[in-house]
């Protein structure tokens, strides 16, 4: 079991499960589990890893503690995607500030958050021009929360061969401009609130 407390800027890490019969966790506590803050063209990669986030600190969140329950939009729209918690600080597995993110056979797993939560999360952020590749990786939603698996603005993205589960609120939202590359095939979806994937 790991924690990444200081964000990635040196590309050309290789983040890799080794032995085969052991599992390898990366557990967030508070914030992203992961930040990644590297040049354009510089890449950090994981593989054979599982990814979690214990939610620790989110019962304390103003939002979590409010009277009302959030009445969010159940129809895929910009507004729906608006009412993400997008902001340095949140609680994700990967923050793409800058620079390349690849994933190949990883597991990403929201079941350790706390149940019922009232704000809307996602496992990773892309911001401006990042790019998040993503191959043979399993995500698995919370069940019970407002959550998805990617939120991309105005980002790249390759995410194919993948599986993806039991999210709340829609599994990728992406945004993109005329130079961005987007590329979303052969993916497996299943049990899916509001929308698969928003483009």
């Amino acid at each position: 079991m790991y924690y990444i407390k200081k964000a990635i800027t040196k590309p050309g890490l290789i983040f890799e499960r080794l032995d085969n019969n052991k599992e390898v966790f990366i557990i967030g506590n508070k914030g992203p589990a992961v930040n990644i803050v590297l040049a354009p063209d510089e890449v950090v990669v994981f593989k054979k890893m599982t990814v979690m986030h214990s939610g620790l600190l989110m019962c304390t969140l103003f939002k979590e503690n409010a009277a009302n329950e959030p009445k969010y939009i159940k129809k895929p729209n910009k507004k729906a995607l608006k009412e993400f918690e997008i902001h340095p600080k949140v609680d994700c597995l990967f923050f793409i500030h800058s620079g390349r993110l690849n994933l190949k056979d990883c597991k990403l797993n929201f079941k350790s958050l706390p149940k019922k939560l009232k704000s809307k999360i996602s496992m990773i952020i892309a911001r401006t021009g990042a790019t998040l590749n993503m191959s043979n990786t399993e995500c698995i939603g919370n069940g019970f929360n407002y959550d998805t698996a990617a939120v991309l603005i105005n980002a790249n993205a390759m995410i194919s061969n993948c599986r993806f589960s039991s999210f709340g609120s829609g599994v990728i939202y992406t945004v993109a401009k005329s130079n961005n590359e987007v590329l979303i095939q052969d993916n497996d979806i299943k049990d899916s609130a509001t929308v698969g994937i928003y483009v």
